[in-house]
């Protein structure tokens, strides 16, 4: 039944989202665009294995652009959770140090047993850091950085958009890029 509400949920962005259509159709074959939209559906919902977060998350990445889908073949779908975090991570990352900004931030976000402000999470990079001027307008542009993956919620605290990318950024198999350490 799952799998069946996310097949569902793909087909309607799909057919409702221009960009996706254009990101999916075949050039230059007529005719053939509707069952390009079928398969893509039928694709993504079977690698999704129920997960709405995964469809989600695959559709987000064709609707905004990075992930280019023309043919028929989808080698380029990232096939679980994991992928689709590490490719969201190197579009915002492009180099590791552009990470090791951000990293400081996450693990702070990681290690709270709650959600924090942003000044609380200014306060703590802060003394983790232990640098003195222009911090303050540097983690104001961390935190812009690293929109979308923290959320701010309506009592102006930040957390992670969703439980699943929290466990990813600390627990992997391949510990590597992109892991924070919470001590």
């Amino acid at each position: 039944m799952a799998v069946r509400d996310v097949a569902d949920y793909v087909a309607y962005r799909v057919a409702v989202t221009p960009s996706i259509q254009a990101n999916v159709e075949p050039a230059n074959r007529l005719g053939e665009p509707v069952s390009s939209h079928v398969k893509l559906a039928a694709h993504v919902a079977t690698l999704s294995a129920g997960s709405m977060l995964y469809a989600r998350l695959v559709l987000d990445l064709i609707e905004r652009g990075p992930l280019v889908l023309k043919g028929s073949g989808y080698r380029v779908v990232p096939v679980n959770l994991a992928e689709v975090f590490q490719l969201e991570m190197n579009l915002r990352f492009a180099t590791s140090r552009a990470f090791e900004r951000a990293s400081s931030m996450l693990s702070v976000c990681l290690a709270s047993l709650y959600p924090l402000t942003a000044e609380e999470i200014e306060d703590s990079v802060i003394s983790v850091r232990l640098t003195g001027s222009g911090v303050g307008e540097e983690i104001r542009r961390t935190l812009e950085l690293v929109n979308g993956l923290l959320v701010r919620r309506r009592d102006s605290t930040y957390g992670f958009f969703h439980p699943t990318f929290r466990e990813w950024l600390m627990r992997r198999d391949d510990p590597g890029k992109f892991q924070c350490d919470v001590r």
